[in-house]
This record gives C-alpha cells, structure tokens and sequence, in this order.
C-alpha cells in the first residue's frame, strides 16, 4: 500500500502540464522575477542636530593639501620653465605657460580637497 501512494505522488508531480511560452512572455519581466519579501522601507530622514567641527579631519587635509600643492605647482613650473625654454616661447610664452599650468594645477587641488572631504568629513553631528 505504501509504495502505491509513493508511485502516485511521483506521477502527480511529473504530471504538471508545462508552462506556455506565450503567456510566459506576456507577463512583465518585475512580476516573473519579483521576490516574495516585502517593500523596502524608506530610511528616516537624518536628525537634525547641532553639527561640530573635527579638526583632526580638517588639519589632515589642509596638510596634504600644502604638501601635494607644493609638488603639483612646482611641477606646474618646473613644465612651463622646459617648455618655454625648448621651444623659446620668450617672456610672453613662458607667462601663458606659467597661467596653463597653474590653472592645471588649481584644479587637480581642487578635484583632491573635494576628494579628500568624501573620505575624512569636516563636520560631524554632536
């Protein structure tokens, strides 16, 4: 007796008819491939608190900023000077260089203080 229950629940279960191509593709693909879990919830707007400065952040950046500003306008410089002199530019030559290569430089600075406040941030909440 057993083992006729046992062969009619395997043939019930092979027995399922197979799914139709059409209406598989006329369902939305976010219905088919949806989860069973709930909606996410929103998160809360941040508190609104009293914000305090943390000054190591703030000492750590203006540091290395001094530090890889001097490098990067030396650089800066230091490619104006040779260029200016490689192809004897004349004083002209060698001041727009000068402004190109500062202007280079004002904004590599400026693309790694923006970077920098992203990993060490000024302010904190209280």
């Amino acid at each position: 007796m057993a083992k006729s229950r046992s062969k009619s629940r395997s043939k019930a279960k092979t027995a399922q008819p197979a799914a139709k191509p059409e209406a598989a593709a006329a369902e939305p693909a976010a219905a088919v491939a949806a989860p069973a879990e709930p909606a996410a919830k929103p998160s809360p707007a941040p508190a609104r608190g009293p914000r305090r400065i943390v000054w190591l952040h703030v000492l750590t950046v203006m540091s290395v900023t001094i530090l890889i500003g001097a490098e990067v306008f030396g650089a800066a410089f230091a490619a104006s000077w040779a260029l200016s002199t490689l192809f004897d530019l004349g004083g002209i030559g060698a001041r727009a260089l000068d402004i190109f290569f500062m202007l280079c430089g004002v904004g590599i600075m400026v693309q790694f203080v923006r970077a920098a406040h992203k990993i060490e941030p000024f302010t904190a909440r209280a």
